[in-house]
């Protein structure tokens, strides 16, 4: 089943690239994306949890992390959450990862964020103090 823009569609169907193009046009394309993708600084910078930084570029950064830790079984709760906004102690959360350990033993749970920080913006990953990965890109 193909995807048709304005139409409700249900969890599972499919979108192609096909209708994705048609739908969004050459600047929207998964074509075009991809070619601007490809145009973008990829950095693995030393980060810290609890930490403010600012995107001090006049480009979109995409941000990237990974945290561990350990829950005991049955456990689990809010993971880290990410702040970003234009103060310099952002307080505007933008996303929260929520974990649960199901196993029946101790787990290393990891918890994947991706969140876009605006120029100027600051933000902060808040809660995990185990990171694992951390990846930005600057966009072209």
């Amino acid at each position: 089943m193909g995807w048709n823009p304005g139409v409700d569609k249900a969890v599972g169907d499919l979108v192609t690239a096909a209708n994705w193009n048609n739908y969004m046009g050459t600047a929207g394309s998964i074509e075009y994306v991809n070619t601007q993708m490809g145009t973008c600084t990829q950095t693995q910078p030393s980060r810290a949890y609890n930490t403010v930084y600012q995107n001090t570029s006049s480009k979109v950064r995409i941000v990237t992390v990974v945290g561990t830790q350990t829950d005991a079984p049955g456990s689990g709760g809010f993971g880290p959450s990410v702040y970003c906004d234009g103060s310099s102690s952002p307080t505007t959360i933008i996303t929260r990862v929520y974990r649960y350990n199901a196993q029946a033993a101790t787990a290393t749970m990891f918890d994947h964020v991706t969140f876009v920080v605006p120029p100027n913006f600051y933000y902060k990953y808040a809660g995990l103090n185990n990171i694992s990965d951390w990846t930005e890109y600057d966009l072209h």
